[in-house]
C-alpha cells in the first residue's frame, strides 16, 4: 500500500444523447456521452513484481466520448461500442511529461458482440479492441504497449430437465491465440475453454 495516498476529487461535466426506434425488421438504440473531467490526485496503480504501487498524479484532465448502439431482432441482438479517452496529464508544465496520456490508458477502444438465438443452440461472438497506451508517462518504444483484439464465442444450451430449467455453456476464450498484455510483463492466457452448467 501507500499510506501517503492521497483521495481523487473530480469536477465532471457530461452530456448525452439517447435514440431509441423501431425499424421495419427491428429495434435499434444509440446512446452517446460526451465528457469533461478535471481530476485532482488521480490514483494510477502500476505493478510491479511482487505486488501493485499505488500514485497519485496532481492534476489531469480527461475528454471522453462514449457511443454504443444495440439493434434487437426476434432472434438476434448485435451490441456496439466505441470509447475516446484523452487523459492527459497537466500537473506540472514545467516538465517533459506534461500533456502525456495517463500510463495504461488507451485513447481508442470498444467492443462489439451479437448473440443469436434459436432452439438447437444459441450463439454468441464477442470483440474486445483496445488501441496502444503506454506503461509509464515516458512515451518511448521500450514502454509502448500494442493495440489488441481478443475474440470469443459462446455456445448455449437451454432446456427441461425435471422440470426444471437448465442451461449449458461452453465459451472459447482468445479464438485466434494471439498473445497480448493489457498491463505490460502480465501475458494474458492464449486460446483457453471454459464450460459452465446453471
Amino acid at each position: 500500500g501507500n499510506r501517503d495516498l492521497r483521495p481523487e476529487r473530480t469536477n465532471e461535466t457530461n452530456i448525452g444523447l439517447t435514440y431509441s426506434g423501431h425499424l421495419p425488421a427491428g429495434q435499434l438504440s444509440v446512446t452517446a456521452d460526451a465528457y469533461l473531467n478535471r481530476v485532482h490526485d488521480l490514483i494510477v496503480a502500476f505493478p510491479t513484481t511482487f505486488a501493485w504501487k499505488m500514485y497519485n498524479y496532481g492534476k489531469v484532465d480527461i475528454k471522453g466520448l462514449n457511443v454504443m448502439a444495440e439493434y434487437r431482432q426476434k432472434s438476434v441482438m448485435v451490441n456496439v461500442g466505441y470509447n475516446h479517452n484523452d487523459a492527459r496529464n497537466i500537473t506540472a508544465s514545467s516538465t517533459s511529461r506534461y500533456s502525456r496520456q495517463v500510463p495504461y490508458t488507451a485513447r481508442h477502444s470498444g467492443n462489439a458482440s451479437v448473440i443469436w438465438q434459436n432452439r438447437l443452440v444459441n450463439v454468441g461472438y464477442a470483440l474486445q479492441w483496445m488501441g496502444k497506451r503506454y506503461s509509464s508517462l515516458m512515451h518511448e518504444r521500450q514502454y509502448r504497449l500494442p493495440s489488441f483484439d481478443d475474440h470469443s464465442l459462446t455456445l448455449t444450451k437451454i432446456f427441461m430437465v425435471s422440470k426444471r430449467h437448465c442451461e449449458v455453456s461452453l465459451m472459447c476464450k482468445n479464438i485466434l491465440d494471439r498473445q497480448y498484455e493489457i498491463i505490460q510483463f502480465y501475458p494474458m492466457p492464449g486460446r483457453s475453454f471454459f464450460l459452465s452448467v446453471k
